[in-house]
């Protein structure tokens, strides 16, 4: 009798175990759950002395470690108050940025008031995932004001594009849902976040993308000497090797595989040290297949441009390549930042744009955001001589695209708007440039010099202008359409 009442009591603490432990587990992540709510404004890319009204949004985060709050970059982009509330908390509490990452669309929050973690057990981060692999998805999207919880599997490993940053990053698929306010909530599994809801596709039902722990400790990493780096990138752009005729051209044997480089981008790591027509082998003792990619794990394979980006700024690449048939190893220190081999460059958040004003001619250089001013539909509505640029890559380092925005209309513009609008600046006085540092230096000098500016547009269109006008005008036209900065520079901090 006594054997079979400690064998009960053996079972129902075997079931308590069973039953109670997960239930304190979900109550503590749930514990860690925050919502974000955001005020923010941004700038004005068409007039970029103005800024744009004021919105309101909200997203989610997650408690991690050191008292820290985790949420995507785009939930708190371009802020200008952050508040953030526990979930279960009637309280809100006022939070900053302490670090963001837009490349990867990470940021880290911070709350003066310590008060705000007491008695919250952190969440900690978990492996990446297995195809198939159960996981929630805990956040605060909309139609609701509660805490939102909601399953899926993990369905596919793939580098993709993140929409923040438009940059091709790792990323787990799932099919639970996220929507608007689920953004920057920890999908968890085990007790443990596996990732951070980012994105979904709004064309198809139940598909959700999420950052996962790769990405995420990479940018805690980066962060651990005190300031964020980013993401590195080498600057390379290669072709398959799936095709026979093309291998026998390269005199490739039959047993190896690779992938051919088409391009080195001026300027970036590799520029020096890979070339044109070397085929790549391996990086850092990863084969690659024909088709480019690399084995991540028995099963998955991904883009070999994940071994770039995973490693930190700084660090040394290792390559095994084939140049001019005879194999060899390289190496090279990563010094670019993920996105410098565009030549129009990436989504830029939290800074103004850049732009000056010289006779009643605005002059900015091409950006994403300014394309975008063509409203969702911009790739298929922004001008062609726009479009051209994006998909074109840096022919020199430090390459941008200087466009003439557009006109105050004046005495010094008259016969310019309809020839010269969203067109390239390509020199000053005979006089090349790279960047847009390197144009306002030239424009600066022609009005030390009180000579006349000569801008050479692309398709042989010539904008001449007098300095002497400029200084006698500059001051009332700038007052009659209400600016009161004619010019703004982050690299050489003029306004």
């Amino acid at each position: 009798m006594l054997h079979h009442q400690i064998k009960r009591v053996l079972l129902l603490l075997i079931l308590s175990t069973i039953i109670v432990c997960p239930t304190i587990s979900i109550a503590k992540t749930m514990d860690a759950i925050v919502k974000v709510f955001v005020t923010s404004q941004t700038y004005n890319y068409d007039t970029p002395w103005q800024v744009d009204s004021i919105e309101q949004s909200s997203g989610s985060a997650a408690i991690i470690s050191g008292e820290r709050i985790l949420t995507n970059a785009h939930v708190v982009s371009n802020a200008t108050y952050i508040e953030v509330q526990r979930y279960g908390d009637a309280d809100k509490k006022t939070a900053k940025v302490i670090a963001v990452s837009h490349q990867s669309d990470l940021a880290i929050l911070s709350v003066d008031d310590k008060s705000f973690f007491s008695g919250i057990t952190p969440l900690n981060f978990g492996p990446l995932p297995e195809i198939l692999d159960d996981v929630v998805v805990y956040g605060f999207p909309e139609g609701g004001e509660g805490l939102s919880v909601t399953k899926g599997v993990v369905s596919r490993i793939e580098v993709i594009e993140y929409v923040h940053s438009s940059l091709q990053m790792l990323a787990l698929q799932i099919d639970a849902a996220i929507n608007s306010g689920n953004s920057g909530g920890p999908v968890i599994q085990n007790g443990h976040i596996i990732g951070v809801a980012m994105q979904s596709r709004k064309d198809a039902e139940n598909i959700g993308y999420i950052i996962p722990t790769p990405i995420i400790k990479h940018f805690l990493e980066d962060l651990k000497d005190g300031q964020h780096d980013g993401f590195p990138e080498d600057g390379v752009y290669i072709q398959e090797l799936r095709n026979s005729a093309l291998r026998k051209s390269l005199s490739i044997p039959s047993e190896e595989t690779g992938a051919l480089v088409t391009r080195v981008v001026p300027g970036t790591s590799a520029d020096g040290y890979l070339h044109q027509g070397d085929v790549i082998l391996e990086i850092d003792g990863h084969p690659l297949a024909n088709d480019g990619t690399v084995l991540l794990r028995p099963g998955l394979r991904v883009s070999s441009s994940y071994l770039t980006s995973d490693r930190q700024l700084g660090d040394t690449v290792n390559m095994t390549i084939r140049r001019g048939g005879a194999k060899q190893s390289i190496s090279f220190p990563l010094t670019t930042r993920y996105g410098s081999a565009e030549l129009v460059k990436i989504p830029q958040y939290d800074v103004r744009p850049e732009y000056v004003i010289i006779a009643g001619i605005l002059f900015t250089p091409l950006t994403y955001n300014y394309l975008t001013t063509w409203g969702k539909s911009w790739v298929r509505d922004a001008p062609i001589k726009l479009l051209k640029h994006y998909i074109a890559k840096r022919q020199k380092a430090g390459e941008e695209v200087v466009i003439i925005n557009g006109f105050l209309s004046s005495a010094m513009t008259v016969g310019y708007q309809d020839m010269a609008t969203d067109r390239r600046v390509k020199k000053i006085n005979g006089k090349d440039f790279a960047s847009f540092s390197e144009f306002i230096e030239l424009v600066d000098t022609a009005l030390e010099q009180n000579s006349l500016l000569t801008f050479e547009i692309e398709r042989g269109a010539i904008l001449v202008v007098s300095s002497q006008q400029h200084r006698i005008q500059e001051h009332e036209l700038l007052e009659i359409y209400g600016i009161t900065v004619p010019r703004y520079s982050r690299i050489q901090n003029i306004q």
